[in-house]
């Protein structure tokens, strides 16, 4: 067996209700929480246990993708409802933890539908300081960003669109650095909206990414078709210093489409490349033939992990890396955990994701940023979709059904327990 499977059922009572003896938990109890999205379409939030059940959302409507502030406040997330004259309205919205109030940050224009993915209405991301959430909405102009600053009532100010557009945020919650299409553009948010293009292109890869310390960037472009370099340049004012290839890096060509993404100390830059696509339950999915841990002191060793990767996430404490692998069961996916000082490697169970828990996989690099599978003590991973025993018969057929995912819980040492603790298709872990 992988794990060993203690299931911990939780009945939630009064989903989507206002419960006055839930609704009034004060909000300390958003500490070390649980968002999910149950499959009454409503948000809830859960301690890690299952018990002490809260419904965020109410009304009429599906709610989805809750999205916790960094200082674990609060969330946004985003609802669909019908109005009055029968039509669809998309709106993101925003739970405050401390009065348990629900406002709305953004409506949708009237007669415009669209999603950014399957089952993805809106991607928000917090700023590190819990102040402001640069989102992005299908609009009539197509995909486009807006910054909303959620300590006043001003609304959301429009930053750019024609999109896709991938994003992260500075460390001092000042710069948001912007992908679109081949540029790139640091968009300066004090003071006023300023856009710089940066005059950097590159295409075929998604996230740049911020260095948790120091006002560095590392950013991918494009030296000859399919090829990349991987740069980190420093930002001065609104641009950037001459960027430097990241040492042990070195330009590599066809069919490397690059994703990378920084631990939490900045010690260890996490590169992944050379995608191959496979069909999965239906659906398309990039798996990545190869994946290193780098460092950026010289004497370190390069770390190489040889296995198909299809998603990876950092622990909060920078010391492990969590990955998703095809399972050798037939339509099964396996988590695996790194031991970055060592590489020492181990899995922990085999399960089939939700429909909405595989296109976070799918696009792993920009919601590492917004929606953390780690528990704030780096101990624990939560994801949502069914389990699958060593007893499970390799010809089983395996389906996305929504009414059969859960949300789960696998505790990440060697000898891992797993427990599901509610019924749902998404789940994330507060910051704290």
């Amino acid at each position: 067996m992988l794990s060993v499977l203690l299931i911990v059922v939780a009945v939630l009572g009064g989903r989507g209700s206002s419960d006055s003896s839930v609704a009034s938990l004060p909000p300390k109890s958003e500490i070390n929480r649980i968002a999910f999205v149950g499959l009454d379409a409503h948000i809830h939030t859960v301690d890690p246990d299952g018990s002490h059940p809260r419904s965020i959302s109410s009304g009429t409507g599906a709610f989805t993708w809750p999205t916790w502030s960094p200082d674990g406040r609060g969330l946004v997330f985003s609802g669909v409802a019908e109005d009055e004259t029968g039509n669809l309205r998309t709106s993101l919205l925003a739970f405050d933890g401390a009065s348990g109030d629900v406002t709305e940050l953004f409506l949708g224009e009237p007669g415009v539908r669209g999603l950014l993915a399957e089952g993805v209405v809106h991607y928000p991301l917090w700023s590190p300081d819990s102040t402001r959430v640069a989102f992005i909405a299908f609009t009539s102009e197509g995909l486009s960003l807006f910054l909303d600053d959620v300590r006043d009532s001003a609304g959301p100010v429009f930053v750019m669109d024609q999109g896709p557009l991938w994003m992260s945020w500075s460390p001092d919650s000042q710069y948001l650095l912007v992908h679109r299409g081949a540029d790139h553009f640091l968009v300066n948010t004090l003071e006023g909206i300023r856009v710089n293009d940066l005059g950097v292109r590159a295409v075929g890869y998604r996230v740049p990414a911020w260095k948790p310390q120091g006002g560095i960037i590392t950013l991918a472009r494009g030296v000859g078709p399919d090829r990349y370099t991987i740069l980190n340049a420093r930002v001065v004012g609104n641009g950037l210093d001459d960027p430097e290839p990241i040492t042990f890096l070195r330009e590599i060509g066809f069919p490397l489409a690059p994703a990378f993404l920084w631990s939490p100390s900045g010690e260890l830059l996490a590169l992944s490349g050379s995608t191959r696509p496979v069909m999965y339950l239906g659906q398309p999915l990039m798996v990545y033939r190869d994946l290193a841990l780098f460092s950026d002191s010289p004497k370190a060793q390069t770390l190489l992990i040889q296995d198909n990767v299809i998603a990876y996430f950092w622990s909060p404490d920078g010391d492990r890396l969590a990955y998703v692998a095809p399972s050798r069961t037939a339509s099964a996916l396996r988590w695996v955990v790194v031991n970055a000082a060592d590489g020492e490697r181990w899995p922990l169970v085999d399960f089939v994701p939700s429909r909405d828990q595989l296109t976070m996989f799918r696009f792993f690099d920009q919601y590492a940023y917004s929606h953390s599978l780690w528990s704030p003590d780096s101990g624990s991973l939560v994801f949502a979709g069914r389990l699958v025993d060593d007893a499970t018969a390799a010809s089983a057929h395996y389906s996305l059904a929504r009414q059969e995912s859960h949300i789960i819980v696998v505790d990440t040492n060697p000898e891992p327990l797993t427990y599901i603790i509610a019924d749902g298709t998404l789940g994330f872990w507060s910051p704290r």
